[in-house]
């Protein structure tokens, strides 16, 4: 027998907090390539269906702020995100939620640096916490505590696909600061390109404090730079309760101006654990020596273990110590000894100003210093190691690299028999690359007696509507059309335009690009054909490459061009032609500057005379 059971609305309340998950959905003004959703967001809506998402995480957030529990999900789809969501809360009472985003090439929050001080996208005390499928852009803004993604005291944090690039320092913190007694995982992503900023220090990562278990694989910190600090792309600072650990990750083209170097690494009383990794082309530099540490600086109490990994092109000037490592006990830290081992690693074509152009070992104060290496490859140089006083250092099968320095045990010279087994993911290092649209064709035919103008993205970010302007007989650009954008789009996408006016005439057109903010980007000028059978030819000068193309409706043998300036100075002849086709391309001698010519087209019965313009 069936009994009929009521639900109440305290009955669901009960289920809700026993086991059933809640799903929430946030999307911007624009259904383009959208995941999660199937209608624009608004923050009147309540955000519980796929068809009635909100517009921002930050209402999400606040409006359940008292009702979201573990498991539930909110997701974010492709979109961009404006000043809309800053200073997030997630506390230990948002326990177990994931923020989930169609991904780091589609869901993008951008602050545009707005604020005048301190902000940053999310603030994490909570634990079981998964971010995934973002992007963080234009956070860290000012000279407080400013960080764009800080994790504090929470536990069993996952952070996938999740990419903090391009933001500005604030207050001597790095894009992502993890703070004592957390324990993180980040897969995939990256902190790429956050640059110095005034009096305060800027780069990619900071784990500070003891207690901190954090792990990187398939993660990328490059582009990165600091001066008050070492550790450009990382700086690790803690006791032996602080473990990191780096697999097949790229940390490379990172930056550092501090006394204590480390560009890529600067690691002090914790312990770093690399696998797989690539440390490539790290330079410290700039200010008074000496510097220390192009790739990474080891300071006192740390421990560091690489196992196939590659140090490459990574560099220290200034009477530079280290170009790939630099072990330094003058460095403070918590503990005394600080200890490196190197197996099956290679390096390559590291540089030091001063000493050992590969590693550099130094005691200070007393405070031990060693280094082991094993089974790893050196390119050709000079000095390949430095041991400055007494620390020691123990090498073997790894060849017979060049040394310099006492206390130095070599057990044999036997070549390695490995090579490292590095699976580094490619290090993009263009900082500042997200256009709002990425155009790879732009251009007028005729279409009939009409023009058609058409252009191709490849990629929209941002992006509200495309302005069509066409040159009037002053010279100056008119809006003729008005043509939506597709706000976010990874696929190419293309755009068209009849121009039905003044077909008659060669014509000239420009296109702009306007995001959802206002700001605007415009493209070079493109001429159309001349699009009319009964009129004559046409000319098309393309200044990148130099190259004229005459589009000609004379049927009569093409002999000679001259091109001349509007003072009637010839700058190009082309002789000797002799030729029947319709549309003929050239290869100017000398290249056209910008301004107005004209073209005289020498026919075997006629004369044509065609005014151009070169922007």
């Amino acid at each position: 027998m069936f009994q009929l059971i009521r639900i109440t609305p305290l009955l669901l309340l009960f289920i809700h907090f026993h086991g059933q998950a809640t799903n929430y959905y946030v999307n911007d003004n624009a259904l383009t390539g959208d995941v999660f959703t199937t209608a624009v967001g608004n923050n009147a809506n309540s955000g519980t269906s796929p068809n009635t998402p909100k517009a921002t995480l930050s209402n999400v957030l606040s409006t359940y702020s008292a009702s979201l529990t573990s498991g539930d999900v909110i997701y974010v789809d492709a979109g961009m995100y404006l000043t809309s969501d800053a200073n997030i809360s997630l506390p230990a009472s948002l326990n177990g939620i994931s923020i989930i985003g169609a991904g780091s090439t589609l869901t993008f929050f951008d602050n545009n640096n707005t604020s005048t001080d301190a902000n940053r996208w999310a603030n994490i005390t909570g634990s079981n916490i998964t971010i995934q499928g973002i992007y963080l852009k234009g956070y860290n803004y000012g000279l407080s505590a400013a960080s764009t993604l800080t994790i504090s005291g929470a536990t069993n944090i996952t952070i996938t696909d999740v990419q903090v690039n391009e933001n500005s320092s604030g207050g001597g913190a790095s894009a992502i600061v993890i703070n004592g007694g957390s324990s993180v995982n980040f897969v995939g992503g990256g902190s790429k390109c956050n640059p110095i900023g005034p009096s305060v220090a800027g780069g990619g990562v900071n784990i500070e404090g003891n207690g901190n278990n954090v792990s990187f694989s398939n993660y990328s910190i490059t582009g990165n730079t600091k001066a008050l600090q070492g550790g450009s792309g990382m700086y690790i600072s803690g006791d032996n309760t602080t473990f990191v650990t780096v697999t097949n990750s790229t940390i490379s083209n990172n930056v550092n101006t501090s006394s204590e170097g480390g560009a890529g690494i600067y690691i002090s009383g914790a312990n770093l654990s690399l696998s797989g990794s690539c440390i490539s082309d790290n330079s410290t530099n700039s200010g008074s020596g000496p510097k220390y540490g192009g790739g990474i600086t080891i300071a006192r109490g740390a421990t560091v273990t690489a196992v196939n990994c590659s140090f490459s092109n990574n560099s220290v000037t200034n009477t530079g110590r280290g170009g790939a490592v630099s072990i330094n006990t003058s460095f403070a830290g918590s503990g005394s000894a600080a200890s490196a081992s190197f197996t099956s690693c290679s390096f390559t074509n590291n540089t030091a100003s001063s000493l050992g152009n590969h590693i550099y070992l130094r005691v200070g104060s007393s405070n031990p210093a060693s280094v082991a290496i094993d089974e790893c490859t050196f390119s050709a140089s000079a000095q390949v190691l430095r041991q400055d006083n007494t620390g020691t250092v123990s090498i073997q099968n790894s060849g017979n690299p060049s040394l310099s320095g006492t206390g130095i045990t070599v057990i044999n010279t036997t070549p390695p028999v490995t090579s490292p087994a590095s699976f580094c993911p490619s290090a993009d290092i263009t900082c500042f690359s997200l256009l709002p649209i990425e155009l790879i064709q732009f251009e007028a035919k005729c279409s009939g007696e009409a023009t058609e103008i058409s252009w191709t993205t490849a990629s929209e970010r941002n992006n509200d509507y495309f302005i069509l302007e066409k040159m009037s007989t002053d010279g100056s650009f008119q809006n003729i059309a008005k043509i939506d954008g597709s706000g976010q789009s990874q696929e190419a996408i293309h755009y068209s335009f009849r121009d039905a006016s003044s077909a008659r005439e060669q014509n000239y057109y420009r296109l702009k690009q306007v995001d959802f903010d206002g700001q605007s980007e415009t493209f070079e000028v493109i001429s159309s054909e001349n699009c009319s059978e009964s009129d004559k030819s046409s000319v098309h000068y393309d200044s990148n490459f130099g190259i004229l193309t005459l589009f000609l409706n004379d049927r009569d043998k093409l002999q000679t061009i001259e091109i001349i300036s509007m003072l009637g100075a010839q700058i190009n002849l082309i002789e000797s032609i002799h030729s029947s086709a319709t549309t003929l391309k050239f290869q100017l001698e000398h290249a056209l500057k910008s301004g107005n010519f004209i073209i005289r087209l020498q026919f075997t019965h006629s004369e044509e005379r065609i005014k151009f313009v070169v922007f």
